[in-house]
Formats: C-alpha cells, structure tokens, sequence
C-alpha cells in the first residue's frame, strides 16, 4: 500500500521476534523504528530495485540473518541508498551496482561485508571474518564518464581472515579518501587498484593495519595496478603485525603506474 515518499514505521512484535519476510523495495521510501532509540527487528533479505530517481533509506534495522542487495540496470548513480545505524547479526551490504549511490553510515555487521559502485562508508564496525576470503569494505567502479565525486570510506573498523582484504578499491571515477580506519587481516589491510586520472589527489591517512594472522606473505598497504597519471598520498598510517611471517608494510607491485608519495609512516616489517 505504500506510495514514493513514504515512511514506513515498523512495530516490533513482544519479544522483538523479528518479523521474517524477504522483502523487495520498489518505492522511494523510509524505514524506521516504532521505539525511540531502538531498532526494529526483522529476518531476511531486502532487495532494493532500482530506478532513475528513488531514495530509500533504512534506519535501525536490526537484521538477525539476513541483509540488503541490489538489483536492476541503468544510468550510474540514480538510485540513492542510505543505511544509517543498523546491526546485522548474519548479512551483508552488496549494492555493487553502477546504478546505485550509497552512504553506509555507523552500521554493526557482525558476519558481513560491504560492497558498493558509488558512495561512502563511515563509521562502521565490519567483522567478515566468519568467512575465510570476505572483503570487508569493497568499492569496485566499472561505471565510466560520470562525475568525478569523493568516495570518503572513514572511521571504520574491520577484520577480515584468509584472503580476503580489509579495504579494497578500483575506481577511476571517483577520488579516494580511506582515512582513520583500523584494519585487521591476514593478507591485504588496504589495497588499492585504478585511481581517477585528473590529478586529483587520492589519500590513505592515518590507518591503523594490523596482520593478526596470514597466509604466506601479508601487506599492510598494497599499491596494486594503479592507474597512469594517478596521485596517491599515504602518509601517518601505523601499519604493524602479530604475526610472525612474511610482513611486507607498504608495497608497490609492478603493476603500479600511479604516483605513490610515502610519508611519516610507522612501519613494523
């Protein structure tokens, strides 16, 4: 029954049983809790279907085995998505869609990463270590020809396990911004691929990587195919291991075109 522009308040059954439904949103819409300050309590999965124009956001969502994907083509960027502090016990947050732009602000995903095209990812804590390979927070770009825009991904806390990386990115379309992150992993803390070719300064500031575990050799910070004529500035990061193999802090590989400014770094090998 709901129209573009509603707000869909959800009641939580006694208990907080969760209401258990996979859902589809075709609609500009809201979702928030009935309690102040609390979440509202479902299972299953929430599929957002894109559209030229639709916006939906989901506020306190407590998702006891489920999470959010995307579907559908068209235009880059015209589906606006907002996830705002929301805990997801067993789920992840895939819109690695062209046609989405999406902001994933101060969210709990406790076996799960976060997959996006466009957008930011601030202020969450992303443990997707239960499974052995999970990217904690990935921005793929495939998208061309649209607006150069900032892709802030800040403030976050991840863990990831096997080969899975911390943060990766690969975008030309976008200026990189993986600023005041702690990482832990066990091969790749932050790698980066691409990298817009406007001169446009990208940064890696002020991370704190950690290789807790690893598989033969690890990497704090791994510069990884970058894009010719690329700017990477990483500076003030403390990259460091419990682990007792093959640390390799800060590594451009061959595959690196970019230019790679390395600065006021502590670096533990």
């Amino acid at each position: 029954a709901a129209v573009d522009g509603d707000r869909i308040i959800v009641k939580n059954r006694a208990g907080n049983i969760p209401w258990i439904e996979n859902i589809t949103v075709d609609k500009s819409l809201q979702f928030l809790s009935f309690t102040n300050d609390d979440f509202f309590y479902v299972q299953g999965t929430y599929t957002i279907a894109s559209t030229p124009g639709r916006e939906v956001s989901i506020v306190s969502m407590r998702n006891t085995s489920g999470g959010i994907i995307g579907s559908g083509t068209g235009n880059a960027r015209t589906t606006k998505v907002r996830i705002l502090d929301s805990y997801f016990v067993n789920g992840s947050i895939d819109l690695d869609l062209a046609v989405f732009e999406a902001d994933i602000v101060g969210n709990t995903l406790l076996s799960g990463g976060v997959a996006l095209n466009f957008g930011n990812v601030v202020g969450n804590e992303i443990d997707a270590s239960a499974v052995s390979g999970t990217v904690g927070i990935e921005v793929t770009t495939t998208a061309t020809g649209t607006p150069l825009d900032t892709c802030a991904i800040m403030g976050n806390k991840v863990r990831t396990a096997g080969y899975g990386e911390g943060i990766f990115t690969s975008t030309s379309q976008q200026v990189v911004h993986i600023r005041n992150n702690f990482v832990q992993h066990a091969w790749m803390g932050i790698q980066v691929y691409g990298g817009n070719t406007a001169a446009v300064q990208n940064l890696i500031w002020n991370n704190t990587v950690l290789a807790y575990a690893g598989q033969f050799s690890v990497y704090g910070i791994d510069m990884a195919n970058t894009s010719s004529g690329s700017v990477w500035e990483i500076m003030n990061n403390v990259v460091t291991t419990t682990w007792s193999g093959d640390n390799r802090g800060i590594n451009k590989d061959s595959g690196n075109n970019g230019q790679v400014n390395v600065y006021f770094n502590h670096v533990v090998s």
